[in-house]
């Protein structure tokens, strides 16, 4: 088994992530008790999980920003 791991990984197995693994794992399960773990599957998710996160603090971001912007400008209006 070492051997095939030096062989497919000769640089070492890349980071994959927790998050990334877990999700992998997740997916995994429903298949059944036999597990063989692709590390590029789970490379895939660590993306995947980066974009979402990445995603999630952009629409917070806009979330914030969003409601005092259009209260200024409701308010701005109504006053006029």
């Amino acid at each position: 088994a070492v051997a095939a791991i030096k062989k497919d990984f000769p640089e070492g197995i890349p980071e994959c992530g927790t998050d990334g693994t877990r999700m992998a794992l997740c997916a995994y399960m429903q298949q059944g008790d036999r597990i063989n773990l692709d590390i590029h599957r789970v490379r895939t998710y660590r993306f995947l999980c980066n974009k979402l996160w990445q995603a999630s603090k952009f629409v917070f971001y806009a979330l914030q920003s969003s409601p005092s912007s259009s209260s200024s400008s409701s308010s701005s209006s109504s006053s006029s």
